[in-house]
């Protein structure tokens, strides 16, 4: 609410009086007498407004011995988040914390993306936070990553497959993707978090035998 302190000297545009007051949080702030007497508006100087978006984000906090598990909602890449845009760990930072400067991302130390214990987050670059990702293997793989044709089930059984003498082409014609494609799961130059990548990349394929012996007569 407003305590008002004076008349500020000032008048709006219809003469009305613009008072001096004081917010209930010490805030200083000019407020015409429309305004204070008009009861559907607010009558603070927007703290009621942070007071109870942060009582909000508190209830929708669960705090264990160790993180503080975020229950609202997330994003595509499972983080908490409070609208469309704003990042659960980052309001989490301003709240307890303090600004966070510009360009600088708030990275987990605990590995936990729904947590928004203040204790467990730190500010980092761009580049701190992908290093920090590789170190931790948190980085995308797979069928995870979203333009990715194939799953890991497929990914195995392509490997399965050549091992058993399929070339690269029957294999790109059976799992609908291009032979160069097959190619790369075989010489295990991605996916290298499925089974038989090193397996396979040791192959050599009756054909590619034939062709060593022909060289070597």
């Amino acid at each position: 609410m407003f305590l008002v302190i004076k008349d500020s000297g000032k008048r709006t545009n219809d003469r009305g009086i613009i008072w001096t007051c004081k917010c209930d949080c010490g805030t200083i702030k000019e407020v015409s007498t429309k305004l204070l007497k008009n009861e559907s508006k607010p009558r603070s100087c927007g703290c009621s407004r942070k007071i109870a978006s942060r009582k909000m984000f508190e209830e929708k906090i669960q705090k264990t011995e160790t993180c503080w598990i975020w229950k609202g909602c997330r994003n595509t890449g499972g983080y908490g988040k409070i609208g469309t845009k704003d990042i659960a760990s980052r309001r989490s930072y301003t709240y307890f914390i303090g600004p966070i400067p510009k360009g600088k991302q708030v990275c987990h130390i605990c590995d936990n993306r729904i947590c928004v214990n203040p204790d467990h987050l730190f500010l980092g670059s761009i580049g701190d936070n992908m290093r920090d990702r590789t170190a931790k293997n948190r980085q995308a793989k797979g069928s995870r990553i979203g333009n990715s044709i194939l799953n890991e089930s497929q990914v195995l059984e392509i490997r399965k497959k050549r091992l058993t003498g399929k070339t690269y082409q029957e294999l790109s014609k059976e799992f609908s993707v291009d032979w160069y494609v097959i190619r790369k799961i075989c010489k295990n130059q991605g996916w290298k978090h499925v089974d038989l990548g090193e397996d396979c990349r040791k192959f050599v394929s009756p054909k590619d035998k034939n062709k060593t012996q022909h060289k070597g007569e």
